[in-house]
């Protein structure tokens, strides 16, 4: 795993938060791609792809329960909703994706690290070093401010 992807596991492994299904967030409840989302927004210096109203997030004014292109890209994941190579068992079940396991699993979010780590190569995407200048022509987010 590359280290943007251990720090998704890890922040993943030290969330208090509800799973929430559906979408990506509602006050405090997140999917796991909420939080690769998060950590995206804290690490790459990149901020203003999510916007905050009434605890949702929405991206670029759309509401989703899918990731930014962007956030795929600086993870290496397979598709935005987290798409796995090939289906994943898990408790007697199938799971194609991320957004999937996490809305249909009875899993918790902190629970949901081991089996991502476990099974990073079918999760992510041969990785290639995306510069954070590059994921800038992507959607062209706005900078942080210092």
């Amino acid at each position: 795993m590359t280290p943007r992807q251990k720090a998704f596991v890890k922040e993943l492994n030290k969330t208090d938060a509800e799973k929430c299904i559906g979408k990506l967030a509602d006050k405090e409840k997140r999917c796991v791609l909420a939080i690769a989302c998060e950590v995206f927004i804290r690490d790459s210096g990149l901020d203003e792809i999510a916007f905050k109203s009434n605890g949702r997030y929405s991206w670029f004014g759309q509401e989703s329960k899918h990731m930014p292109y962007v956030v795929k890209e600086y993870f290496g994941f397979r598709s935005v909703s987290g798409e796995f190579s090939e289906p994943l068992s898990f408790n007697r079940s199938d799971y194609y994706s991320l957004q999937h396991w996490n809305d249909e699993s009875p899993v918790k979010l902190q629970n949901m690290s081991t089996f991502i780590k476990d099974n990073s190569d079918k999760i992510f995407d041969k990785f290639k070093d995306t510069k954070v200048d590059n994921l800038k022509k992507i959607h062209n987010p706005v900078k942080k401010k210092a």
